[in-house]
């Protein structure tokens, strides 16, 4: 992502439920000003729950003895395994802290997150969040009043993506949180990963894989920014660029990420930044 994409803090223990020591992060944007720039690859980002997590199962209306009679057509497959846009926003910005917020059946929400400095968390801010919901910033355990009273999720911050697998492993049922897609195997029910009670969801319908990002289906993802000095020996920018064209040709995606990542000549859409909308090219 773009070193102007940082911009967030955090305040928690360093390995979230796992304790690790309370620390405070602050990640300020980072001034490119001088720097010339190759976006060559691009990855994406899904939201990840605890198995046991009420969305997994998903909301049977034709079912319900209440909206039965009005919705007979609406498929379970509708709600499952799947987060919306609004449904992100609100539980990242702890707007919500049970699942029945949403209809789904009684569960309190645990919020897992990555400090501040982690680029997967400021793509969220950026691409998800889009300035219209803010990002939680504080550390709120089971114990803490204000979760007790319901005011607030309970919240954890997480330094790096194994710890955010472990934070939805071990917060249990009713857990969130996101990392790059495949970080917990390629299968969306975690069974070839390392923690199998973790599954990846859907966000807004689509799963966040290299064919939807290439078809313009899913704006869950970003760039992968590199930097080089504009006034670089032109010897030297001329290796760079040439290793930029390299990575950005997908002939070259190595298979353990091609299902997943995507390169910068077979994308249909692109993102002048990870702020703006894609668009197609």
């Amino acid at each position: 992502m773009a070193g102007e994409t940082f911009g967030q803090e955090s305040h928690g223990q360093l390995l979230g439920p796992n304790g690790g020591g309370f620390v405070d992060y602050y990640a300020n944007p980072v001034d490119t000003d001088g720097l010339d720039n190759c976006r060559p690859i691009n990855v994406p980002f899904s939201f990840f729950v605890h198995q046991g997590t009420v969305v997994m199962d998903g909301l049977d209306l034709a079912s319900d003895a209440t909206w039965g009679s009005y919705y007979d057509w609406w498929p379970i497959g509708d709600s499952k395994e799947n987060l919306t846009r609004m449904m992100a926003t609100a539980i990242f910005s702890g707007q919500v802290n049970d699942w029945s917020d949403f209809g789904y059946p009684a569960q309190a929400i645990k919020v897992c997150l990555r400090h501040a400095g982690s680029g997967t968390h400021a793509t969220l801010d950026a691409d998800v969040m889009r300035g219209e919901a803010n990002l939680l910033k504080d550390e709120h355990t089971a114990t803490d009043p204000l979760v007790m009273l319901g005011y607030v999720p309970e919240t954890y911050f997480n330094k790096g993506s194994s710890d955010m697998m472990r934070c939805i492993r071990d917060a249990g049922a009713g857990a969130v949180g996101y990392a790059d897609s495949d970080k917990n195997g390629a299968d969306r029910d975690g069974s070839d990963g390392s923690y199998s009670t973790v599954r990846r969801i859907k966000y807004m319908g689509k799963d966040g894989v290299a064919y939807t990002l290439i078809n313009g289906m899913y704006d869950f993802w970003s760039a992968q920014w590199l930097y080089f000095l504009e006034d670089e020996d032109e010897a030297v920018k001329a290796k760079i660029l040439e290793l930029c064209a390299f990575a950005s040709d997908s002939a070259n995606m190595p298979e353990s990420r091609r299902a997943f990542w995507t390169t910068a000549d077979e994308m249909k859409v692109q993102k002048a930044d990870d702020f703006t909308w894609p668009t197609w090219k």
